[in-house]
Protein backbone atom coordinates (compact mmCIF):
# COMPACT_ATOMS: atom_id res chain seq x y z
CA UNK A 1 0.00 0.00 0.00
CA UNK A 2 1.50 3.31 -0.99
CA UNK A 3 1.93 5.72 1.88
CA UNK A 4 -0.62 8.48 1.47
CA UNK A 5 0.72 11.89 2.39
CA UNK A 6 -1.48 13.84 4.75
CA UNK A 7 -1.55 17.62 4.91
CA UNK A 8 0.09 19.46 7.78
CA UNK A 9 -2.55 19.77 10.45
CA UNK A 10 -2.70 22.88 12.59
CA UNK A 11 -4.30 22.22 16.00
CA UNK A 12 -5.53 25.81 16.05
CA UNK A 13 -7.90 24.93 13.23
CA UNK A 14 -9.73 22.60 15.63
CA UNK A 15 -10.90 25.68 17.50
CA UNK A 16 -12.54 27.27 14.50
CA UNK A 17 -16.19 26.42 14.96
CA UNK A 18 -17.03 27.32 11.38
CA UNK A 19 -15.04 24.37 10.04
CA UNK A 20 -17.14 21.33 9.19
CA UNK A 21 -16.28 17.70 9.96
CA UNK A 22 -17.43 15.17 7.39
CA UNK A 23 -18.07 11.48 8.05
CA UNK A 24 -17.88 9.31 4.94
CA UNK A 25 -20.03 6.18 5.21
CA UNK A 26 -22.62 5.18 7.77
CA UNK A 27 -22.93 1.74 9.28
CA UNK A 28 -21.97 1.00 12.87
CA UNK A 29 -18.60 2.79 12.84
CA UNK A 30 -19.58 5.76 10.69
CA UNK A 31 -22.74 6.46 12.66
CA UNK A 32 -20.81 6.15 15.95
CA UNK A 33 -18.25 8.68 14.67
CA UNK A 34 -21.04 11.02 13.57
CA UNK A 35 -22.72 10.82 16.99
CA UNK A 36 -19.40 11.33 18.78
CA UNK A 37 -18.76 14.54 16.83
CA UNK A 38 -22.21 15.80 17.82
CA UNK A 39 -21.45 15.05 21.49
CA UNK A 40 -18.24 17.02 21.07
CA UNK A 41 -20.30 20.05 20.09
CA UNK A 42 -19.80 19.92 16.34
CA UNK A 43 -22.30 19.89 13.49
CA UNK A 44 -20.91 17.12 11.29
CA UNK A 45 -22.09 16.08 7.85
CA UNK A 46 -22.79 12.39 7.27
CA UNK A 47 -22.31 11.18 3.70
CA UNK A 48 -24.72 8.27 3.48
CA UNK A 49 -28.00 8.65 1.64
CA UNK A 50 -29.43 5.57 3.39
CA UNK A 51 -29.30 7.39 6.73
CA UNK A 52 -32.07 9.93 7.46
CA UNK A 53 -29.41 12.36 8.67
CA UNK A 54 -27.14 11.80 5.69
CA UNK A 55 -26.47 13.45 2.35
CA UNK A 56 -26.02 11.67 -0.97
CA UNK A 57 -22.65 10.32 -2.02
CA UNK A 58 -22.34 12.29 -5.25
CA UNK A 59 -19.48 14.06 -7.03
CA UNK A 60 -21.44 17.30 -6.90
CA UNK A 61 -21.76 17.11 -3.10
CA UNK A 62 -18.09 16.22 -2.78
CA UNK A 63 -16.99 19.28 -4.76
CA UNK A 64 -19.36 21.48 -2.76
CA UNK A 65 -18.51 20.20 0.72
CA UNK A 66 -14.79 19.39 0.51
CA UNK A 67 -13.52 22.97 0.74
CA UNK A 68 -10.08 23.38 2.38
CA UNK A 69 -10.96 26.62 4.16
CA UNK A 70 -14.28 25.23 5.39
CA UNK A 71 -13.55 21.55 6.13
CA UNK A 72 -11.72 20.43 9.25
CA UNK A 73 -11.41 16.74 8.34
CA UNK A 74 -13.11 13.78 6.72
CA UNK A 75 -13.57 10.71 8.92
CA UNK A 76 -13.63 7.47 6.94
CA UNK A 77 -15.83 4.53 7.89
CA UNK A 78 -13.80 1.28 7.58
CA UNK A 79 -16.08 -0.08 4.86
CA UNK A 80 -15.06 2.74 2.52
CA UNK A 81 -12.21 2.04 0.10
CA UNK A 82 -9.21 4.39 0.22
CA UNK A 83 -9.81 4.90 -3.50
CA UNK A 84 -13.29 6.35 -2.96
CA UNK A 85 -13.76 9.57 -5.01
CA UNK A 86 -14.42 11.68 -1.89
CA UNK A 87 -11.08 10.59 -0.42
CA UNK A 88 -9.24 11.14 -3.69
CA UNK A 89 -10.63 14.68 -3.85
CA UNK A 90 -9.85 15.29 -0.16
CA UNK A 91 -6.19 14.39 -0.77
CA UNK A 92 -6.05 16.61 -3.83
CA UNK A 93 -7.42 19.52 -1.78
CA UNK A 94 -5.17 18.90 1.23
CA UNK A 95 -7.96 17.97 3.64
CA UNK A 96 -7.10 15.76 6.62
CA UNK A 97 -8.37 12.18 6.31
CA UNK A 98 -8.73 10.14 9.48
CA UNK A 99 -10.18 6.78 10.38
CA UNK A 100 -13.00 6.29 12.87
CA UNK A 101 -10.34 4.81 15.17
CA UNK A 102 -8.26 8.02 14.88
CA UNK A 103 -11.24 10.11 15.94
CA UNK A 104 -12.04 7.85 18.89
CA UNK A 105 -8.39 7.67 19.96
CA UNK A 106 -8.13 11.45 20.07
CA UNK A 107 -10.96 11.52 22.64
CA UNK A 108 -10.10 8.59 24.88
CA UNK A 109 -8.15 9.44 28.03
CA UNK A 110 -7.56 5.93 29.42
CA UNK A 111 -5.12 3.21 28.47
CA UNK A 112 -5.64 1.40 25.16
CA UNK A 113 -4.68 -2.11 24.07
CA UNK A 114 -5.08 -2.80 20.35
CA UNK A 115 -5.17 -6.28 18.80
CA UNK A 116 -5.07 -7.36 15.17
CA UNK A 117 -4.10 -10.34 13.02
CA UNK A 118 -5.59 -12.40 10.22
CA UNK A 119 -7.28 -14.81 12.63
CA UNK A 120 -7.93 -15.07 16.35
CA UNK A 121 -8.18 -11.35 16.95
CA UNK A 122 -11.78 -11.42 18.21
CA UNK A 123 -11.09 -14.27 20.62
CA UNK A 124 -7.87 -12.63 21.83
CA UNK A 125 -9.51 -9.23 22.25
CA UNK A 126 -12.38 -10.70 24.27
CA UNK A 127 -9.95 -12.85 26.26
CA UNK A 128 -7.60 -9.94 27.02
CA UNK A 129 -10.56 -7.84 28.12
CA UNK A 130 -11.68 -10.71 30.39
CA UNK A 131 -8.22 -11.05 31.96
CA UNK A 132 -8.26 -7.38 32.99
CA UNK A 133 -11.69 -7.24 34.64
CA UNK A 134 -10.63 -7.81 38.25
CA UNK A 135 -8.30 -4.81 38.16
CA UNK A 136 -10.18 -2.79 35.55
CA UNK A 137 -13.85 -3.61 36.18
CA UNK A 138 -15.00 -0.82 33.84
CA UNK A 139 -12.68 -1.84 30.99
CA UNK A 140 -14.41 -1.45 27.63
CA UNK A 141 -14.42 -3.94 24.77
CA UNK A 142 -14.89 -2.64 21.23
CA UNK A 143 -13.53 -1.69 17.85
CA UNK A 144 -14.15 -4.45 15.32
CA UNK A 145 -15.92 -6.49 17.99
CA UNK A 146 -19.04 -5.43 19.86
CA UNK A 147 -19.31 -1.64 19.99
CA UNK A 148 -17.52 0.86 17.79
CA UNK A 149 -14.70 2.64 19.64
CA UNK A 150 -16.35 6.02 19.00
CA UNK A 151 -19.43 4.89 20.89
CA UNK A 152 -17.64 5.16 24.24
CA UNK A 153 -14.43 7.07 23.47
CA UNK A 154 -15.53 10.29 25.19
CA UNK A 155 -16.52 8.52 28.42
CA UNK A 156 -14.35 8.41 31.57
CA UNK A 157 -13.16 4.80 31.30
CA UNK A 158 -9.63 3.86 32.31
CA UNK A 159 -9.07 1.05 29.80
CA UNK A 160 -10.20 0.07 26.30
CA UNK A 161 -9.33 -3.24 24.65
CA UNK A 162 -10.04 -2.88 20.94
CA UNK A 163 -9.93 -5.24 18.00
CA UNK A 164 -8.64 -3.50 14.89
CA UNK A 165 -9.09 -4.83 11.37
CA UNK A 166 -6.91 -3.99 8.39
CA UNK A 167 -9.80 -1.89 7.05
CA UNK A 168 -9.76 0.19 10.24
CA UNK A 169 -5.99 0.53 10.24
CA UNK A 170 -5.22 1.21 6.58
CA UNK A 171 -5.89 4.97 6.75
CA UNK A 172 -5.14 5.50 10.43
CA UNK A 173 -2.70 8.10 11.63
CA UNK A 174 -0.24 7.13 14.44
CA UNK A 175 -2.54 5.74 17.13
CA UNK A 176 -0.25 6.00 20.17
CA UNK A 177 -1.57 2.85 21.86
CA UNK A 178 -0.16 1.64 25.17
CA UNK A 179 0.15 -1.97 23.98
CA UNK A 180 -0.55 -3.79 20.74
CA UNK A 181 -0.51 -7.30 19.32
CA UNK A 182 -0.33 -8.74 15.81
CA UNK A 183 -1.16 -12.40 16.22
CA UNK A 184 -0.49 -13.81 12.77
CA UNK A 185 -0.47 -12.91 9.10
CA UNK A 186 -1.89 -14.91 6.19
CA UNK A 187 -3.47 -13.93 2.85
CA UNK A 188 -6.82 -12.20 3.45
CA UNK A 189 -8.73 -9.21 2.05
CA UNK A 190 -6.32 -9.04 -0.89
CA UNK A 191 -9.17 -7.90 -3.13
CA UNK A 192 -9.11 -4.73 -1.00
CA UNK A 193 -5.39 -4.30 -0.29
CA UNK A 194 -4.02 -5.61 -3.59
CA UNK A 195 -1.04 -7.52 -2.18
CA UNK A 196 0.34 -9.13 0.97
CA UNK A 197 2.79 -6.25 1.25
CA UNK A 198 -0.04 -3.71 1.40
CA UNK A 199 -1.96 -5.90 3.83
CA UNK A 200 1.11 -6.10 6.11
CA UNK A 201 1.60 -2.32 5.96
CA UNK A 202 -1.99 -1.82 7.10
CA UNK A 203 -1.51 -4.21 10.03
CA UNK A 204 1.77 -2.56 11.07
CA UNK A 205 -0.01 0.72 11.73
CA UNK A 206 -1.11 -0.70 15.09
CA UNK A 207 2.49 -0.61 16.40
CA UNK A 208 4.28 2.43 17.85
CA UNK A 209 7.54 1.16 16.37
CA UNK A 210 9.73 3.99 17.72
CA UNK A 211 8.29 4.30 21.24
CA UNK A 212 10.31 2.46 23.94
CA UNK A 213 7.27 2.60 26.27
CA UNK A 214 5.03 0.82 23.78
CA UNK A 215 4.68 -2.94 24.33
CA UNK A 216 4.27 -4.94 21.12
CA UNK A 217 3.24 -8.61 21.36
CA UNK A 218 3.73 -11.06 18.50
CA UNK A 219 5.67 -14.13 17.41
CA UNK A 220 8.83 -14.40 15.34
CA UNK A 221 7.10 -15.91 12.33
CA UNK A 222 4.61 -13.04 12.20
CA UNK A 223 7.29 -10.38 12.60
CA UNK A 224 9.15 -11.85 9.64
CA UNK A 225 5.97 -11.85 7.52
CA UNK A 226 5.44 -8.19 8.45
CA UNK A 227 8.87 -7.41 6.98
CA UNK A 228 10.01 -6.14 10.37
CA UNK A 229 13.44 -6.63 11.91
CA UNK A 230 13.68 -7.09 15.66
CA UNK A 231 16.90 -5.12 15.98
CA UNK A 232 15.30 -2.12 14.25
CA UNK A 233 12.19 -1.98 16.47
CA UNK A 234 12.58 0.54 19.27
CA UNK A 235 9.41 -0.50 21.07
CA UNK A 236 9.32 -3.16 23.80
CA UNK A 237 8.76 -6.43 21.91
CA UNK A 238 7.28 -9.44 23.74
CA UNK A 239 7.29 -12.79 21.91
CA UNK A 240 5.23 -15.94 22.49
CA UNK A 241 5.67 -19.50 21.23
CA UNK A 242 7.10 -22.92 22.11
CA UNK A 243 10.67 -21.80 22.78
CA UNK A 244 11.40 -21.68 26.56
CA UNK A 245 13.48 -18.54 26.06
CA UNK A 246 10.51 -16.49 24.81
CA UNK A 247 8.53 -14.01 26.91
CA UNK A 248 5.55 -16.39 26.96
CA UNK A 249 6.55 -20.06 26.62
CA UNK A 250 3.69 -22.40 25.72
CA UNK A 251 4.57 -25.63 27.55
CA UNK A 252 2.04 -28.05 26.10
CA UNK A 253 3.43 -31.13 27.87
CA UNK A 254 2.97 -29.61 31.35
CA UNK A 255 -0.13 -27.56 30.46
CA UNK A 256 1.53 -24.29 31.40
CA UNK A 257 2.24 -20.88 29.90
CA UNK A 258 5.41 -19.55 31.46
CA UNK A 259 6.22 -15.83 31.36
CA UNK A 260 8.99 -13.83 33.01
CA UNK A 261 6.44 -12.89 35.68
CA UNK A 262 4.68 -16.16 36.50
CA UNK A 263 3.69 -19.68 35.52
CA UNK A 264 0.04 -20.04 34.47
CA UNK A 265 -1.88 -23.30 34.48
CA UNK A 266 -3.98 -23.93 31.38
CA UNK A 267 -5.66 -27.10 32.66
CA UNK A 268 -8.99 -25.30 33.13
CA UNK A 269 -8.76 -23.13 30.01
CA UNK A 270 -11.97 -23.81 28.08
CA UNK A 271 -10.82 -23.29 24.47
CA UNK A 272 -9.32 -26.16 22.49
CA UNK A 273 -6.47 -26.20 20.00
CA UNK A 274 -2.93 -24.87 19.91
CA UNK A 275 -4.06 -21.71 18.11
CA UNK A 276 -6.09 -20.81 21.19
CA UNK A 277 -3.05 -21.35 23.41
CA UNK A 278 -1.27 -18.80 21.23
CA UNK A 279 -4.21 -16.44 21.69
CA UNK A 280 -4.02 -16.97 25.45
CA UNK A 281 -0.25 -16.40 25.55
CA UNK A 282 -0.68 -13.08 23.74
CA UNK A 283 -3.51 -12.09 26.08
CA UNK A 284 -1.43 -12.90 29.15
CA UNK A 285 1.44 -10.72 27.91
CA UNK A 286 -0.97 -7.86 27.21
CA UNK A 287 -2.56 -8.21 30.66
CA UNK A 288 0.89 -8.28 32.28
CA UNK A 289 1.73 -5.05 30.41
CA UNK A 290 -0.87 -3.41 32.71
CA UNK A 291 0.93 -4.85 35.77
CA UNK A 292 -2.06 -7.02 36.65
CA UNK A 293 -1.17 -9.57 39.37
CA UNK A 294 -0.61 -13.09 38.09
CA UNK A 295 -3.14 -14.50 40.58
CA UNK A 296 -5.85 -12.32 39.03
CA UNK A 297 -4.86 -13.40 35.51
CA UNK A 298 -4.96 -17.07 36.54
CA UNK A 299 -8.44 -16.67 38.02
CA UNK A 300 -9.73 -15.12 34.81
CA UNK A 301 -8.11 -17.75 32.57
CA UNK A 302 -10.29 -20.36 34.23
CA UNK A 303 -13.57 -18.50 33.72
CA UNK A 304 -13.36 -17.47 30.05
CA UNK A 305 -16.07 -19.13 27.97
CA UNK A 306 -15.18 -18.14 24.41
CA UNK A 307 -17.16 -16.34 21.71
CA UNK A 308 -20.30 -17.06 19.77
CA UNK A 309 -19.62 -18.21 16.18
CA UNK A 310 -16.00 -19.14 16.97
CA UNK A 311 -15.89 -22.96 17.27
CA UNK A 312 -19.00 -22.75 19.42
CA UNK A 313 -20.28 -26.15 20.55
CA UNK A 314 -23.97 -25.45 20.85
CA UNK A 315 -25.73 -28.83 20.76
CA UNK A 316 -25.31 -32.58 21.29
CA UNK A 317 -27.70 -35.17 19.93
CA UNK A 318 -27.21 -38.95 20.25
CA UNK A 319 -23.42 -38.64 20.39
CA UNK A 320 -23.25 -36.02 17.65
CA UNK A 321 -21.66 -32.66 18.49
CA UNK A 322 -22.72 -29.57 16.51
CA UNK A 323 -20.21 -26.73 16.19
CA UNK A 324 -20.78 -23.22 14.85
CA UNK A 325 -17.52 -21.78 13.50
CA UNK A 326 -19.16 -19.24 11.19
CA UNK A 327 -16.45 -16.70 12.02
CA UNK A 328 -14.10 -18.83 9.92
CA UNK A 329 -14.02 -16.59 6.86
CA UNK A 330 -10.74 -17.74 5.30
CA UNK A 331 -8.59 -20.84 4.84
CA UNK A 332 -6.11 -19.85 7.54
CA UNK A 333 -8.91 -19.71 10.11
CA UNK A 334 -10.24 -23.12 9.06
CA UNK A 335 -6.80 -24.72 9.22
CA UNK A 336 -6.17 -23.37 12.72
CA UNK A 337 -8.42 -26.09 14.14
CA UNK A 338 -8.65 -28.61 11.29
CA UNK A 339 -4.99 -29.62 11.37
CA UNK A 340 -5.40 -30.75 15.00
CA UNK A 341 -8.80 -32.33 14.60
CA UNK A 342 -7.93 -35.99 14.11
CA UNK A 343 -7.10 -36.53 17.78
CA UNK A 344 -10.44 -35.08 18.89
CA UNK A 345 -12.95 -37.24 17.01
CA UNK A 346 -13.30 -40.24 14.73
CA UNK A 347 -15.74 -38.76 12.25
CA UNK A 348 -16.19 -35.26 10.84
CA UNK A 349 -18.99 -33.75 8.78
CA UNK A 350 -17.81 -30.35 7.55
CA UNK A 351 -19.88 -27.58 5.95
CA UNK A 352 -17.88 -25.10 3.88
CA UNK A 353 -18.93 -22.42 1.44
CA UNK A 354 -19.92 -18.89 0.63
CA UNK A 355 -17.93 -16.32 -1.32
CA UNK A 356 -14.36 -17.52 -1.81
CA UNK A 357 -11.25 -15.36 -1.47
CA UNK A 358 -9.07 -16.99 -4.17
CA UNK A 359 -6.91 -18.74 -1.56
CA UNK A 360 -4.73 -21.81 -1.99
CA UNK A 361 -6.80 -24.86 -0.99
CA UNK A 362 -3.87 -27.29 -0.99
CA UNK A 363 -3.43 -27.47 2.82
CA UNK A 364 -7.17 -28.03 3.30
CA UNK A 365 -7.31 -30.86 0.76
CA UNK A 366 -4.18 -32.48 2.22
CA UNK A 367 -5.66 -32.40 5.71
CA UNK A 368 -9.12 -33.68 4.71
CA UNK A 369 -7.56 -36.48 2.69
CA UNK A 370 -6.31 -38.05 5.92
CA UNK A 371 -9.45 -37.50 7.98
CA UNK A 372 -12.56 -39.69 8.23
CA UNK A 373 -14.92 -37.03 6.96
CA UNK A 374 -17.70 -35.96 4.66
CA UNK A 375 -17.58 -32.42 3.24
CA UNK A 376 -20.50 -30.34 1.98
CA UNK A 377 -19.62 -27.31 -0.14
CA UNK A 378 -22.45 -24.81 -0.70
CA UNK A 379 -23.02 -21.37 -2.24
CA UNK A 380 -20.68 -19.72 -4.74
CA UNK A 381 -17.81 -21.88 -3.49
CA UNK A 382 -19.36 -25.02 -5.00
CA UNK A 383 -18.42 -23.69 -8.42
CA UNK A 384 -15.08 -22.10 -7.57
CA UNK A 385 -13.76 -25.05 -5.54
CA UNK A 386 -14.96 -27.95 -7.69
CA UNK A 387 -11.54 -28.52 -9.28
CA UNK A 388 -9.74 -28.09 -5.95
CA UNK A 389 -11.68 -30.96 -4.41
CA UNK A 390 -11.09 -33.44 -7.27
CA UNK A 391 -8.45 -35.29 -5.24
CA UNK A 392 -10.98 -36.17 -2.55
CA UNK A 393 -14.08 -36.19 -4.75
CA UNK A 394 -15.54 -39.24 -3.00
CA UNK A 395 -15.72 -37.27 0.27
CA UNK A 396 -17.35 -34.13 -1.14
CA UNK A 397 -20.92 -33.16 -1.97
CA UNK A 398 -21.66 -29.90 -3.79
CA UNK A 399 -25.00 -28.38 -2.79
CA UNK A 400 -26.76 -25.11 -3.39
CA UNK A 401 -27.39 -24.09 0.20
CA UNK A 402 -26.69 -24.82 3.85
CA UNK A 403 -30.26 -26.09 4.17
CA UNK A 404 -29.69 -28.69 1.45
CA UNK A 405 -26.51 -29.84 3.18
CA UNK A 406 -28.20 -30.23 6.58
CA UNK A 407 -31.17 -32.11 5.12
CA UNK A 408 -28.73 -34.55 3.53
CA UNK A 409 -26.85 -34.88 6.80
CA UNK A 410 -30.15 -35.53 8.60
CA UNK A 411 -30.76 -38.59 6.41
CA UNK A 412 -27.41 -40.02 7.56
CA UNK A 413 -28.20 -39.19 11.19
CA UNK A 414 -31.63 -40.84 10.98
CA UNK A 415 -30.20 -44.09 9.62
CA UNK A 416 -27.08 -44.56 11.72
CA UNK A 417 -26.81 -42.07 14.61
CA UNK A 418 -23.11 -42.99 14.58
CA UNK A 419 -21.65 -41.73 17.83
CA UNK A 420 -18.55 -39.57 18.13
CA UNK A 421 -19.43 -37.52 15.06
CA UNK A 422 -18.93 -33.77 14.82
CA UNK A 423 -20.96 -31.56 12.47
CA UNK A 424 -18.99 -28.35 11.96
CA UNK A 425 -19.87 -25.21 10.03
CA UNK A 426 -16.48 -23.66 9.23
CA UNK A 427 -17.03 -21.96 5.87
CA UNK A 428 -13.53 -20.58 5.09
CA UNK A 429 -15.41 -18.00 3.01
CA UNK A 430 -17.12 -14.65 3.28
CA UNK A 431 -20.84 -14.89 3.92
CA UNK A 432 -22.06 -12.32 1.44
CA UNK A 433 -23.38 -14.61 -1.28
CA UNK A 434 -26.30 -15.74 0.90
CA UNK A 435 -26.08 -13.88 4.22
CA UNK A 436 -25.57 -10.33 5.54
CA UNK A 437 -22.64 -11.33 7.74
CA UNK A 438 -21.07 -14.25 9.58
CA UNK A 439 -23.36 -13.71 12.59
CA UNK A 440 -26.50 -14.21 10.50
CA UNK A 441 -24.90 -17.27 8.88
CA UNK A 442 -24.03 -18.77 12.25
CA UNK A 443 -27.47 -18.17 13.72
CA UNK A 444 -29.08 -19.70 10.64
CA UNK A 445 -26.93 -22.82 11.02
CA UNK A 446 -27.81 -23.14 14.71
CA UNK A 447 -31.54 -22.68 14.13
CA UNK A 448 -31.65 -25.21 11.28
CA UNK A 449 -29.60 -27.73 13.25
CA UNK A 450 -31.86 -27.44 16.26
CA UNK A 451 -34.96 -27.91 14.10
CA UNK A 452 -33.64 -30.91 12.17
CA UNK A 453 -31.77 -32.64 15.00
CA UNK A 454 -34.22 -31.95 17.80
CA UNK A 455 -33.61 -35.04 19.91
CA UNK A 456 -31.10 -33.24 22.10
CA UNK A 457 -29.45 -35.12 24.95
Amino acid sequence: MEEVSQPEFNENSMEKTNLKSIVLGGGISGKAAFDLLIRLGETPILVDAKDPQGVADTEENARELLIPDATKSITKSPGISPKHPWLVLARERGILIQSEIDLARSCFSGKIIGITGTDGKSTTTALTHHLTLIDYPQAQLGGNIGRAFSEFADKEYNLAVVELSSYQLEDSLPLDLDSSAILNLAPDHLERHGSMENYAIAKRRIINENDPQHIFVSKLETIQKLNLKLDELKCNVKLFGTNPKLDAYIDIENLLIQTKQASYSIQKFSLEGYHNLENLAASILLAESLEIPSTHIQTQIETFQGLAHRFEKFMRSFGWTFVNDSKSTNVHSLMAWLQNFESQTTNLILLMGGRTKSEDMTPVIACLKNLPCQVYVYGEARTHWRKDFNLIREKVSFVESMEEALVSIKSIWSKTKQENTWVVLSPACASFDQFKNFEERGLHFKELSQILFSAVE
